[in-house]
């Protein structure tokens, strides 16, 4: 008997007694080679990987501790997980002198996530050098605290190792020549030793996404303009120092419209009901799993078709796939919109599993 509780972002689903004719397949290897698209060690837009510390998302919670050692685990959010078969990164760090050296790693590859130094056994007020790196053991980005604040030069680059990005600071405050380079984008910051100056971000062809301007202290001010991938005025934004005071918007034809801030689609209410009747689960290995949960990220696109999925956090790869082909053949949504135009949407959704 199947047994449902409806939540927006949480589902619980007891195992049914379906089953699909690819469990007949029992190969391990078939089942590596069939899911490795699917899943992810590093969950966009969760793992802050763009130059963005972690260190405030972490809450520490020793689960191992000897003299001056200690080793903690997270789930995918960076929360602390009690159980570590359900973590995707774990922390260890060593007491070295008067600071703590951190070592974190991706849970499933072993491999290291970032290095540094820490002033504090709750690893919150970062000192010294700091490295980060790709799940391929490249290095992500690269600078040094002083304070818990960034300072020096930082640099970013891709899991190639080409630099795409190089940011001058002092005591966080960015200033100089900055660059960050991303698909072929560059976003520019010209800032003065105080913070001032000005802002763009043109693509790859040349044509610009967005100019604006900063007074002292990197605050906003006057007219920030925004543009389509056509090149055609999209919004603009008026602040009076740092506050934002208005918003315009602007059809394709440069007609002023309504604004219409982003928002998720509205089927979303209905993805507990739908998971529901369509995610089945093998008969044969319900028994060997009393209970695991699988999270996973999708795209709603501009168009309203489901793309881009991506299992975050794997139970087994039977029950992921499962969740796989229900996710990736859902009806068309009617997609988020920002600013008056549809815009592609992300979700991340978790579903626990319970065998009674």
């Amino acid at each position: 008997m199947k047994k449902t509780i409806p939540a927006l972002f949480s589902l619980l689903l007891y195992i049914g007694f379906s089953i699909s004719p690819a469990w007949g397949q029992t190969d391990e290897s078939y089942w590596q080679k069939k899911m490795a698209p699917y899943y992810s060690q590093e969950p966009s837009g969760y793992l802050r990987t763009n130059g963005d510390s972690i260190i405030s998302d972490r809450k520490i919670q020793i689960t191992d501790y000897a003299q001056d050692t200690l080793r903690a685990y997270y789930d995918y959010l960076w929360q602390p997980s009690a159980y570590n078969g359900l973590a995707s990164f774990f922390t260890y760090a060593v007491r070295s002198g008067d600071y703590w050296q951190c070592n974190d790693y991706y849970y499933r590859s072993k491999k290291e996530l970032r290095w540094g130094f820490f002033e504090d056994q709750q690893l919150t007020v970062p000192v010294g050098p700091f490295r980060q790196y790709y799940d391929n053991g490249q290095l992500q980005n690269n600078g040094y605290y002083k304070n818990a604040r960034r300072n020096g030069v930082w640099e970013w680059f891709d899991k190639e190792g080409q630099l795409t990005g190089r940011v001058n600071y002092k005591d966080d405050l960015v200033y100089g020549y900055c660059f960050h380079v991303s698909n072929g984008d560059t976003n520019v910051r010209r800032l003065d030793s105080l913070g001032a100056g000005y802002s763009y971000k043109k693509l790859a062809d040349g044509r610009t996404l967005f100019q604006g301007k900063y007074l002292s202290g990197g605050i906003k001010d006057s007219t920030w303009n925004y543009y389509d991938e056509q090149g055609r005025l999209w919004y603009t934004k008026q602040f009076v120092t740092g506050k934002q005071m208005t918003v315009v918007c602007y059809d394709t034809t440069g007609t002023v419209i309504i604004r219409d801030t982003a928002s998720q689609p509205a089927q979303f209410k209905n993805l507990t009901r739908y998971l529901s009747r369509n995610v089945r689960f093998p008969r044969n290995l319900r028994l060997n799993i009393s209970s695991g949960k699988i999270v996973a990220g999708f795209v709603v696109g501009r168009n309203g078709l489901v793309k881009k999925v991506k299992i975050l956090q794997s139970l087994e790869p039977h029950f992921d796939y499962q969740v796989i082909r229900a996710l990736k053949y859902m009806p068309k949504w009617m997609p988020a919109k920002d600013h008056g135009r549809a815009v592609d949407s992300y979700f991340i959704v978790p579903f626990t599993f319970a065998n009674e």
